[in-house]
């Protein structure tokens, strides 16, 4: 097909344009082919390419983009994972120490100091009760007095021995005496006792009581006060 012949043999069409020879046998010049239009409902036909006029194929990541962050395999990005909050682990440690560690601790030292305190206080005050009593007998001890009637025994072997307590403190009291007879050579030849009840504060009060000390003990006998008790008279 040519504007102008390009040799014998070759015609021109209604077209307008020349053809060779091999084309003159009633052949019609082909028309350029118009592109199909889709009816309503269809697709139109398929590009050279493959894709369909009006869709854009989609793009899915190469390679490891699957594996990097971002990418997930159903096409989700996948939500960031939460922190830990290290500050909140060690608070609760710390209570937990506060509560089954400190404040035992704390109640235990609070404990032996209020008890150490205590047991010092009764102590204390034991102690005192004690020497404050020491120092009653030490003074009972020297207001009461013994003597023997006789420096010998009679006949049966008894001596008979008088008691004296002078009384020097404030309140009534009762005195309870254990006497022993001491022979020439120092030696116990025997004892007793006697009680002087509700002696005035003050005042004086004596008792006799007998003690048998053997015959034959002969003379220079002497009576000495082994212990000597005191109380304050009902």
């Amino acid at each position: 097909m040519s504007d102008t012949p390009q040799g014998p043999g070759w015609w021109q069409a209604t077209d307008g344009r020349w053809y060779p020879p091999e084309q003159a046998t009633g052949a019609q010049p082909q028309q350029p082919q118009q592109p199909q239009q889709p009816q309503p409902g269809q697709l139109p036909p398929p590009t050279p390419g493959g894709q369909q006029p009006g869709f854009a194929q989609p793009q899915y990541p190469q390679g490891n983009q699957f594996n990097q962050p971002g990418f997930s395999q159903g096409g989700h990005v996948p939500p960031p994972a939460p922190k830990k909050s290290g500050s909140s682990t060690w608070i609760i440690l710390a209570v937990v120490l506060g509560i089954f560690v400190v404040l035992p601790a704390i109640g235990i030292v609070a404990c032996t100091v209020l008890v150490g305190r205590t047991t010092s206080e009764v102590v204390g005050q034991i102690d005192d009760a004690v020497q404050e009593a020491e120092r009653a007998d030490a003074e009972a001890f020297e207001e009461v007095d013994c003597v023997l009637d006789t420096d010998a025994a009679d006949d049966a072997g008894n001596v008979t021995a008088t008691v004296t307590a002078d009384n020097g403190s404030s309140g009534r009291s009762q005195y309870s005496v254990f006497i022993e007879v001491i022979g020439a050579d120092d030696t116990v030849l025997g004892s007793g006792s006697t009680f002087l009840d509700s002696v005035p504060p003050g005042e004086a009060r004596s008792a006799s009581t007998t003690v048998f000390v053997g015959v034959d003990t002969g003379t220079d006998l002497r009576c000495s006060k082994s212990r000597v008790d005191r109380s304050l008279a009902n």
